[in-house]
């Protein structure tokens, strides 16, 4: 744990994680889960709020549950302001 915590980058700290067989995907999972619950009871219902994490040399590490169908609405374009 205080190796991860003393990594200097997401990156560093993901590399650490891997040396065991699926604890990086675990951790990740309870991160993601950790951050929707975060950002759902800031948001107090008044705003819809997702959260995808990913790193540009990884890719995506996790994403909140409504992550998904939240970028295929803005994909069709049903966010835009008229």
């Amino acid at each position: 744990m205080r190796q991860i915590l003393a990594s200097i980058t997401v990156d560093d700290a993901l590399r650490k994680l891997e040396s065991e067989e699926g604890l990086r995907e675990g951790v990740m999972k309870l991160v993601t889960e950790a951050v929707e619950r975060h950002l759902k009871g800031r948001a107090g219902g008044r705003l819809a709020v997702e959260a995808v994490i990913f790193t540009n040399e990884r890719g995506i590490l996790g994403m909140t549950s409504g992550a998904g169908g939240m970028a295929e609405y803005f994909r069709r374009g049903e966010g835009r302001s008229r």
